[in-house]
């Protein structure tokens, strides 16, 4: 049984007609009455009625036209929708992502999608850890993510997109909370609400708390800006981390560190080898345009 019998069937099955399926299938009417004949033979039952000039599906050809109909309307269905993936107007893209993206990203894909022939282009967001999003990547389940580690693998391309300030954060009515910014030397002396050791950042702040000399009395710690920053605003002790805008909803003071300046890298990655749709390819190249002009977050 071949693709081309199935669709040969449907046609004549809708027109009860061989001729003017043979028409509408640009093949010659002996041709379909061969295919047909190969059918009913392999699948050991009369398809098809002859009445007059015309043909009629039997009972049993009622019963295989609906079944194949759901089979060549879903091939349908799917033959399109990779076309449309595959055109130059439209197609897909997945992105994933670390959390403290979330207020730039879709920006960007705004930004993307209102410039000329891509409004038609559609994009799934997915945030995560970072081992997640780099999880997502080397199974195909994402096709560009944003993270925030150096990478060495050499078939993954990764490209610097943006700067993230970090601050330090105390609670509300803490002695450091009468200021704007301070050294990050000052929050030694505190308690210290630290990252989890699965966060993709807690490498980062590690390196520049024993840059001053802190060594820091880790009280507790927690997997994200919220979890720690909840933490501190019930007096807990202070914490250092990525600015983020979920901080504004917590009762703590942020703090901006003078010295040093404490910043870390956001990335985008891709695979190098994998196959990237036309949709997929523009936007690395619209990214590559505009990381130059983008403001640190």
């Amino acid at each position: 049984m071949t693709l081309n019998q199935l669709y040969y069937f449907r046609v004549i099955a809708s027109l009860s007609n061989f001729r003017k399926a043979a028409e509408v299938l640009c093949v010659s009417q002996p041709t379909l009455s061969v295919s047909m004949s190969s059918l009913e033979e392999e699948l050991g039952i009369k398809l098809f009625e002859r009445v007059g000039r015309h043909v009629e599906l039997t009972k049993y050809g009622l019963m295989f036209q609906k079944q194949i109909e759901t089979i060549l309307s879903l091939l349908d269905k799917s033959t399109t929708q990779m076309k449309r993936m595959a055109s130059v107007s439209g197609g897909h893209v997945d992105l994933g992502y670390i959390s403290p993206v979330t207020r730039w990203l879709p920006r960007i894909v705004r930004m993307f999608l209102n410039e000329k022939d891509n409004a038609d282009i559609t994009f799934n967001f997915g945030e995560g850890t970072t081992n997640a999003v780099m999880d997502g990547l080397a199974s195909g389940k994402y096709d560009i993510v944003f993270h925030p580690l150096p990478i060495t693998d050499s078939d993954i391309i990764s490209i610097p997109a943006l700067q993230q300030e970090l601050v330090g954060i105390v609670p509300l009515g803490h002695p450091l909370a009468e200021k704007d910014e301070i050294d990050l030397i000052e929050l030694s002396p505190y308690p210290l609400v630290a990252y989890m050791q699965a966060s993709g950042l807690k490498k980062r702040i590690d390196e520049y708390i024993g840059s001053v000399g802190w060594e820091p009395d880790v009280v507790c710690e927690a997997s994200d800006e919220d979890g720690i920053a909840a933490l501190v605003g019930s007096n807990f002790g202070v914490s250092f981390v990525a600015k983020v805008d979920t901080l504004d909803f917590f009762d703590i003071k942020q703090l901006h560190i003078k010295n040093p300046s404490c910043s870390r890298t956001i990335y985008m990655a891709y695979l190098k080898n994998q196959y990237k749709t036309p949709a997929t390819l523009r936007f690395i190249k619209f990214m590559r345009d505009i990381i130059p002009t983008i403001a640190s977050i």
